[in-house]
């Protein structure tokens, strides 16, 4: 379901929320982003196009992903964000922290419990800025 009728977002909080999450966490070209369940690209994209700062996008879905690459082709940001097709529960990120790791209020809650990290992903939360879910943020 979309949300924010003047882009794809499915979550309520929109565009104007990723922008404030970025701005609050002090985002810049050399931040790196992490977008669990990015949906679309909305996100992704213009976290990228505001802050040239790298993103890597994960959905489950395929088609999804694949219309978020569309997206960040045609924004011209394509150079700036890894999609990745993932089921985040068995996804296995990389050691050098994310300064902001955007979720909705589900994965936000699954990631933080430790029994679901399994320890694969406790590096790339380590010393990250905020962990912001729609509603409100995790710092």
């Amino acid at each position: 379901m979309v949300t924010d009728l003047h882009s794809n977002y499915s979550s309520p909080a929109g565009k104007e929320f990723t922008l404030t999450a970025g701005y609050f966490a002090g985002i810049n070209p050399a931040s790196r982003i992490l977008d669990l369940g990015c949906g679309y690209g909305d996100g992704s994209c213009n976290m990228a196009q505001q802050f040239r700062c790298k993103v890597i996008a994960l959905d489950i879905s395929e088609e999804n992903i694949g219309l978020a690459r569309q997206l960040a082709e045609a924004k011209n940001v394509s150079h700036l964000i890894t999609f990745e097709t993932k089921n985040l529960l068995e996804a296995d990120f990389i050691d050098e922290p994310f300064e902001l790791v955007l979720a909705k209020v589900g994965f936000s809650r699954l990631f933080r419990e430790a029994k679901a990290l399994k320890g694969r992903h406790r590096g790339c939360f380590h010393g990250m800025a905020r962990f912001f879910g729609p509603y409100f943020p995790f710092g």
